[in-house]
């Protein structure tokens, strides 16, 4: 099934790209190679439990020791009117705290074609297989360059949009693979305005088959978009997204029946904004929000919310964004909840360094994120900052905090009603992070990273995580045509 999926992938990529002449292309193959240390201990508040049920696993969950050599190929070839990317990076570890060796794989495509002056169709393809959720996320988003800027003058388009969710990092190394396909077409019929349609896939497959791990799932989603630029000042969107999940039948704790986890999402935005002044835009938005579960144990929900907001550019340098309102939460069995929303954020930005500082509350469905955790409340703090110390030394520093109340026993529970204490429960996140990089002739960079993470619900996964990676990379440019 794997490959047949992957061969549909690649057919429909051979078949759009020959489908149109390419004139006045240019090509680059860039290569590779990084190898280092990651260090990474992880203290559960309740190690007995946790060794026991895992003892099948031998502890893989919690401290490793690997060191790991990583080669990376990425091919760029660009035409006038497209853009084709595709880049492959296997990574090959060994554990010398539990002498285990391990190969893990990651191959990002990425195509987009301008049929015409105002009809784009992109295509993305995100591929992971290993036990890494931390490296998943970093590999799907990291650009192979060289070095040497002037090197790389050409052009690489990096694409957000693939539908892609970052799973979970309670459950830490367990072995999975996943797969985020993403096919997008928008046309411009006026200036700022325009129709647009999206399919995302989104696969999910555990490869350890013991212990705790990802809850495998398939995902449908079908985007269908809209915008129009009344004048200079008004511009109006709107967007609807229906969401298919598809997930393994478990047995009703009788045994006498099966449970179908499957469930439906249901989104819709409507937002105008108005351009007051060149640097001032006020804006709101209306969404909405509904999830049907196909078991009776989880219980239906819509979510409505208002928000009103304002954009302000103090100089060229700092920007504030900042927005409210109410929220309401419908459920079909329990009574009715009124909250409300807001978001803030701060950036900075000059020649040398950029910083950044974010609050937000609200509610989200978090059934794809690996624990499938249903209906969440959350209010989150982020703060960023980086600084460029010299031409060829950099420094970033990261720091977070996120609380979530879940709609349902924590790690794989059912969520019956929100309303009961015994079932509702909370879920504090911290995290801090530091690189330090430093590029040297030419085509090499050393980097030293530390992220601390610390989990707290009350469940015997808490956990205290201390991870360093050290790592020496070069690369370079071998071929443009």
């Amino acid at each position: 099934m794997m490959r047949l999926f992957f061969c549909g992938v690649f057919f429909f990529v051979f078949i759009l790209w020959t489908a149109f002449p390419a004139l006045g292309r240019q090509s680059i193959f860039i290569g590779e190679i990084s190898m280092g240390y990651d260090f990474q201990e992880r203290s559960y508040d309740e190690e007995d439990a946790v060794a026991q049920r895992n003892s099948a696993q031998e502890d893989r969950r919690g401290d490793s020791r690997s060191w790991f050599v990583s080669p990376r190929m990425r091919f760029s070839s660009q035409g006038g009117a497209d853009l084709f990317e595709l880049t492959y990076a296997p990574v090959l570890t060994y554990d010398d705290l539990h002498d285990e060796n391990e190969v893990d794989h990651s191959l990002n495509l990425l195509m987009t074609r301008k049929v015409n002056q105002n009809w784009l169709m992109r295509m993305t393809d995100n591929f992971y297989y290993g036990e890494d959720p931390v490296a998943d996320d970093v590999l799907r988003t990291t650009v192979i360059t060289p070095s040497d800027n002037n090197v790389t003058e050409n052009v690489v388009v990096r694409d957000t949009e693939t539908g892609a969710i970052s799973l979970v990092r309670t459950f830490g190394r367990t072995r999975y693979w996943r797969n985020d396909l993403s096919l997008y077409t928008a046309y411009e019929y006026a200036q700022d305005s325009q129709v647009a349609l999206g399919y995302n896939l989104g696969v999910l497959r555990n490869i350890d088959g013991t212990g705790d791990n990802y809850t495998d799932y398939d995902r449908h989603e079908g985007i269908l978009g809209y915008s129009y630029r009344f004048s200079p000042s008004w511009r109006v969107e709107t967007e609807g997204r229906y969401v298919k999940g598809i997930y393994d039948d478990n047995e009703l704790p009788n045994g006498t029946e099966e449970n179908s986890d499957d469930l439906q999402e249901f989104h819709g935005l409507l937002r105008a904004d108005y351009r007051w002044r060149p640097h001032d835009l006020f804006f709101g938005s209306y969404r909405y929000a509904g999830v049907n579960y196909d078991s009776d144990l989880s219980e239906d929900s819509i979510i409505h919310e208002i928000s009103l907001g304002w954009e302000h550019d103090f100089n060229r340098q700092l920007r504030i964004r900042v927005s409210a309102g109410p929220t309401s939460i419908k459920y079909d069995n329990s009574p009715s909840l009124t909250d409300y929303n807001y978001s803030s954020t701060l950036t900075w930005k000059n020649q040398r360094s950029h910083a950044y500082l974010s609050g937000e509350r609200g509610f989200s469905y978090e059934n794809f994120n690996g624990k499938r955790d249903g209906l969440t409340k959350f209010w989150r703090v982020q703060t960023a900052y980086s600084y460029q110390f010299t031409p060829a030394f950099n420094g970033e520093f990261s720091a977070g905090y996120t609380n979530n109340d879940r709609d349902q026993l924590p790690f794989g529970g059912r969520n019956l009603f929100w309303q009961n204490a015994d079932l509702a429960y909370t879920e504090d996140l911290y995290d801090v992070g530091a690189t330090i990089k430093y590029n040297f002739l030419r085509w090499y960079t050393f980097s030293l990273s530390y992220r601390y993470a610390n989990t707290r619900s009350g469940a015997e996964q808490d956990y205290d995580e201390h991870r360093f990676f050290v790592t020496l990379s070069g690369a370079k440019e071998f071929f443009r045509w």
